[in-house]
């Protein structure tokens, strides 16, 4: 599973590559920092698969000279933008163009993992892939628990038999994000995949530390119960003992209040200034900022109310089909993840 396992010398023909960045911007906010940075490279005539998983902090020179050292990758994406984001990562992975992109904040990876399966601990998970405090080398195994994670969802999900069912999990996947990959290109690839049996031999899926990292990381099994569990109760003892949890701190309830007094707020404008309306709520609405919530009643009605108000709004300014596309959006993703 590590760099030596794989064999490199396997990867010939047509290159797609895919990458997936996960941001931590903030309810309302679109100011992104890469929190998380994978390149996938898939070379579709020898069914070789790369996942080059690299560090937030890994160095780059954005030109600071202040006290505090700030040039690394992480800051790229909010500071100088996503084209130049694109370009540090084809030089840290050594890769001429990034074809595909997909890039999700906390909510959006939330109702990503839920689609993977992780229905009932999909807060939990994510918190033991974006733990790195939790282990002695930090960072790096963090980086690659989320590679390792991307290689088993992909294998997971290509070996399904339901195309029905699995092009509704990719169509509500892929109207969860921000990408320019479209489903008949996804499913074109996947398509390949499955019929060269990706997965069928471990030499054929590598992931990758970049800059290259020598020290042994942990190998876990993600979609394994008892792993789950222990992979938890790891984080959950981490943060106890470096005092970051805060058991009188209800964050459902926290994060539930400040979504419904923001929609009370400027539910008033719909009709008198709808131009507002989109202005406040629609970065929300593209984080999807209601998957955060974990109580399922309450993550269904602020999902309603803020697109029920961002419908009316574009409505009264003409734009119909965006209307229609939150609409049709908003059905899919309660249908995908409203399956048990």
């Amino acid at each position: 599973l590590t760099d030596t396992t794989a064999n490199e010398s396997r990867a010939k023909g047509r290159l797609v590559t895919i990458l997936i960045t996960g941001l931590d911007s903030r309810m309302g906010t679109k100011y992104n920092h890469a929190d998380a940075n994978h390149l996938i490279k898939i070379w579709l005539d020898s069914s070789f698969i790369q996942v080059i998983s690299i560090p937030r902090g890994t160095f780059v020179d954005l030109g600071r000279t202040d006290s505090i050292n700030t040039n690394y990758l992480a800051n790229v994406r909010s500071t100088r933008g996503i084209e130049k984001y694109h370009k540090e990562i084809c030089k840290i992975t050594k890769t001429e163009k990034i074809d595909y992109f997909i890039e999700f904040g906390f909510a959006q990876a939330i109702g990503l993992i839920e689609l993977l399966g992780f229905k009932e601990n999909s807060k939990q998970m994510l918190q033991v892939l974006r733990s790195r405090k939790s282990y002695g080398i930090g960072d790096y195994q963090r980086s690659y628990n989320q590679g390792m994670f991307i290689r088993q969802s992909i294998i997971k999900q290509i070996n399904k038999k339901d195309d029905i069912f699995e092009d509704l999990l990719l169509r509500a996947g892929l109207s969860l994000v921000e990408t320019n990959l479209n489903f008949t290109k996804l499913k074109e690839i996947i398509s390949e995949l499955k019929s060269k049996q990706i997965g069928k031999d471990i030499a054929n899926f590598q992931i990758k530390l970049m800059p290259k990292f020598t020290n042994n990381v942990k190998l876990f099994d993600f979609y394994d119960k008892e792993e789950q569990k222990k992979l938890i109760g790891i984080v959950n003892n981490t943060a106890k003992n470096l005092g970051l949890e805060d058991k009188n701190y209800d964050y459902n309830a926290y994060l539930t209040n400040k979504i419904r007094s923001k929609i009370k707020f400027v539910e008033k404008d719909t009709v008198k200034n709808p131009m507002n309306i989109q202005k406040q709520l629609k970065t929300m609405y593209d984080q999807h900022i209601w998957l955060q919530i974990t109580n399922n009643k309450d993550r269904d009605e602020i999902r309603t109310s803020i697109s029920k108000i961002l419908v009316k709004s574009f409505e009264n300014t003409g734009n119909r089909q965006e209307a229609k596309r939150i609409i049709d959006a908003m059905e899919l993703e309660k249908k995908a993840l409203n399956l048990k």
